[in-house]
């Protein structure tokens, strides 16, 4: 007969397991994976006891301590069907303990990096930034290449959330260089989109359009049928940043093909939603609103709340623009009570400001003001500097209309200022021509 230690322990073992298994899978969505999918919900009672018997016992238990930070490696987005993004951090510290219990430093260097995911989805940029150096340091003590490289990445990322762009690219093109002495090609692909996506950032199109070619070059090369559809993506998006409209659908189509071919289906998300701001910029509202309807449909289906959150928010957005306010003002409070649940700060201050844009339609100034100051206050908290400087312009077109043009001209300068400093050209001639019209 088996020892109740024994028990426990298969138990923590086979759960383990089965979640690992569904992580594995996690980027290609076929039929196979959302079996699993379902097997994790169905399972995930037992697979938290597994986890929580795994970390209790880390202390004086070896194989326990193993499978606590097996435990660890679940990705934020599989752990948050089930747990809030602030629970995820006790679980993947949980996994680092035990990885340190095990003194196995290689499990420690990559469950840093979980960690710094988490926080960077919770808009807690500094801290991700802290345990992405931390990964970087072990990763390059233990002279590992690959490791070093994700970190670098890792490390970009968080930098551009911040609006770093500048220091982003440093970090993009030292992990290029390591990808290019081993001949990672595959990860010179990924990192091409980050660095491409951070030109684009700088208002820089052109420049990432050439970038993204270079990628689509190599999953072509490599048949990486996922880094083509997202490379071709990556495309369909700067020819939309540059106006390009029907351009960015050819692109966009053939990404969506492809993800429907291959059962990319996160991607397929994504891609419908980029088609539907397509269609929305071209004033194609009935193909926009079929596009992010999609989009909702198949994020409900999978758990994606995210997803979810940016569609309704999207279609708030179509609402607006064809001046049906009320329709705009119920999905902004949908997706405002999503990003809320999820702890997505910056979808919060985005959805905010939004709804500050529809309050300031319908003339109803004192609600805009404060969804737009409440808005603020969160972007500056997370650092999100770019986003402050759109809603401090926003802010001051309220106070222009109001007739407070001093105070809307002090707002002006100071995004003006944040703008400059991080290179937000396509920021900058939207301010300083309101600004001068008020002069």
């Amino acid at each position: 007969m088996p020892t109740q230690l024994e028990i426990y322990s298969r138990h923590a073992r086979y759960y383990a397991k089965v979640a690992i298994k569904v992580q594995m899978n996690y980027e290609r969505v076929s039929d196979k994976f959302l079996a699993e999918l379902t097997q994790l919900d169905t399972n995930w009672t037992n697979i938290q006891k597994g986890q929580a018997w795994a970390a209790a016992n880390v202390d004086n238990n070896n194989e326990a301590a193993k499978w606590c930070a097996a435990f660890g490696f679940l990705d934020w987005e599989v752990l948050t069907r089930h747990l809030h993004p602030k629970e995820c951090i006790d679980w993947i510290k949980a996994g680092i303990k035990a990885a340190k219990q095990l003194n196995a430093s290689t499990l420690i260097a990559p469950l840093l990096g979980n960690l710094g995911q988490v926080y960077s989805a919770l808009r807690e940029i500094p801290r991700a930034i802290e345990l992405y150096k931390q990964r970087l340091e072990l990763a390059r003590q233990a002279s590992d290449n690959q490791g070093e490289g994700t970190a670098l990445c890792n490390l970009g990322i968080a930098y551009a959330a911040q609006s770093q762009f500048h220091e982003a690219i440093k970090c993009y093109e030292q992990a290029l260089v390591i990808s290019r002495r081993f001949r990672l090609l595959h990860n010179e692909g990924w990192l091409l989109g980050n660095l491409g996506g951070a030109y684009s950032a700088l208002g820089e199109h052109t420049r990432a359009i050439t970038i993204y070619e270079k990628r689509l070059k190599i999953a072509i090369n490599l048949r990486d049928q996922q880094g083509e559809l997202r490379a071709l993506g990556e495309l369909g998006s700067a020819y939309t940043n540059i106006g390009e409209y029907r351009r960015a659908v050819e692109y966009l189509d053939k990404a969506l093909a492809l993800a429907r071919q291959y059962r990319f289906a996160r991607d397929e998300r994504r891609i419908l939603g980029s088609l539907g701001n397509v269609f929305t910029a071209l004033h194609e509202y009935d193909r926009a609103i079929t596009c992010f309807e999609e989009t909702i449909r198949f994020a409900k289906d999978s758990g994606d709340r995210r997803d979810e959150a940016i569609a309704l928010g999207n279609l708030g957005i179509i609402f607006a623009a064809e001046n049906r306010f009320t329709d705009a003002i119920k999905f902004y409070d949908e997706s405002l009570i999503l990003n809320r649940e999820l702890g997505d700060r910056l979808g919060e201050a985005v959805t905010l400001e939004n709804l500050a844009n529809a309050y300031l339609a319908t003339d109803k100034a004192d609600q805009a003001q404060k969804h737009y100051e409440e808005a603020l206050t969160i972007v500056r908290s997370i650092g999100a500097q770019e986003d402050e400087s759109h809603i401090m312009h926003n802010l001051g077109l309220l106070h222009a209309i109001l007739g407070n043009y001093s105070k809307a001209t002090d707002l002006w300068q100071s995004a003006i200022a944040i703008a400059e400093r991080i290179g937000a050209k396509h920021l900058l001639e939207r301010i300083r021509a309101d600004l001068i019209q008020i002069r």
